[in-house]
């Protein structure tokens, strides 16, 4: 009864909207970089999404890469309603990582609430954790895992238009979580993204990303770090 509460009560609302055209989106990106753990690295990624209007949107994901990158799945939806200049969404998400290397498994859900108002995206949720091994680590058969309940997630970005006709942008991000990335709230991920729209339905981007080490960043070194490039299609 309390699923199908929150079920009307964020989701129905966003498709309750002005008739519009519904669209499907595709994403898809390459990355590489450097990780602390398993050194250097490529990735490529797929998102697919499919917009009802402008007030819902349904994701699924993959990415897979090279060395010990984990290969990655993730499923989630964004409901939004607008309130004069604010527009107000819901975000869940669910992600599955495969440490093939390391025999570990991480999975998790994710539920986060938030604003946009000018050129500011801001949010803040709550996020559960497993991680567990994907074989028996010895000879009793034992799976035991780790639970992280209700780790605090949070994403704070500005885009900035570099032309009046919007065909340059810019995104500075601080955030806990990417788009198959969940961090701690103390770990954030740093990140400068630049768009450049082709057209209404073709975006093109290129991404920088710096995963800090230490309490807060304190540390002098870095875990992570990678840069992407991408497209955004609708149609």
């Amino acid at each position: 009864m309390k699923r199908r509460s929150l079920l009307i009560l964020f989701v129905l609302p966003a498709l309750w909207s002005p008739a519009q055209s519904n669209r499907w989106g595709l994403e898809t990106y390459g990355t590489a970089g450097h990780n602390y753990a398993y050194g250097i690295y490529s990735r490529v990624a797929a998102i697919g999404s499919y917009n009802v209007g402008q007030n819902f949107v349904a994701l699924a994901g993959l990415q897979c890469g090279t060395g010990a990158s984990p290969m990655s799945g993730a499923l989630g939806w964004y409901s939004s309603f607008n309130v004069g200049r604010f527009k107000f969404f819901v975000h869940n998400r669910y992600w599955l990582n495969m440490y093939w290397r390391y025999n570990i498994r991480e999975m998790g859900a994710l539920a986060e609430g938030g604003l946009s108002v000018g050129g500011w995206h801001m949010g803040i949720g709550l996020a559960n954790r497993w991680i567990f091994p994907m074989q028996p680590v010895d000879r009793t058969g034992s799976t035991e895992y780790v639970f992280e309940p209700l780790n605090l997630v949070y994403a704070i970005e500005y885009k900035f238009n570099f032309t009046a006709n919007r065909l340059w942008s810019a995104t500075l991000r601080m955030a806990s979580y990417d788009d198959f990335i969940i961090d701690r709230a103390y770990q954030p991920l740093l990140s400068l993204q630049v768009d450049r729209k082709v057209s209404d339905k073709v975006n093109l981007w290129a991404r920088a990303v710096l995963r800090p080490t230490g309490i807060f960043s304190l540390s002098a070194n870095y875990f992570e770090f990678f840069t992407s490039i991408g497209a955004h299609i609708l149609w």
